[in-house]
């Protein structure tokens, strides 16, 4: 009898915890959206996330030369993981990117190996997000489309392109 007991409640807290996740990507997805969605369509189309990475550039840009070096591009993307970490707990516990990652984004990014990132380097290659989530094949993503991208489990970043 003591043994059912402990499974149920193995079973419950195991239940309790797949709808947390659930909940907190969905939460994931719904925060996203917002986010990139600027003028409220209801899809995010490849000119809003163009948008956004020419906003992260231009905060990468520490002294506004129009190139990013792979010092700004890892401070800015600490600073960034630290203000999402601040707003999203789940971020809080992946912690910061290490060293390595950090050099391998650069020169995932620096497509010309000069060991500088042009805007056009980072701003203009197809959003991973969007090769990845655009299920129908129409340049946009809806909110289906970005739930489904977030509980697929993939990993892409703001840093990440084709």
């Amino acid at each position: 009898m003591r043994s059912i007991a402990t499974l149920t409640l193995a079973a419950l807290v195991a239940a309790c915890a797949v709808g947390a996740d659930a909940n907190a990507q969905a939460g994931k997805a719904s925060f996203m959206f917002m986010m990139l969605d600027k003028n409220g369509d209801n899809v995010i189309d490849r000119s809003e996330l163009q948008a956004q990475r020419t906003r992260m550039f231009t905060e990468m840009d520490a002294n506004a030369d129009g190139e990013v070096t792979a010092t700004e591009m890892a401070e800015a993307r600490t600073n960034m993981r630290q203000g999402f970490a601040a707003r999203l707990a789940q971020r809080a516990r992946s912690g910061p990117p290490s060293d390595e990652e950090r050099k391998q984004a650069f020169v995932r990014l620096d497509a010309n190996g000069d060991g500088l990132l042009s805007r056009s380097e980072f701003v203009d290659p197809e959003p991973v997000m969007l090769t990845l989530g655009d299920a129908n094949s129409d340049g946009r993503l809806d909110r289906q489309e970005v739930s489904d991208l977030i509980q697929s489990g993939q990993t892409f970043s703001p840093f990440t392109q084709q």
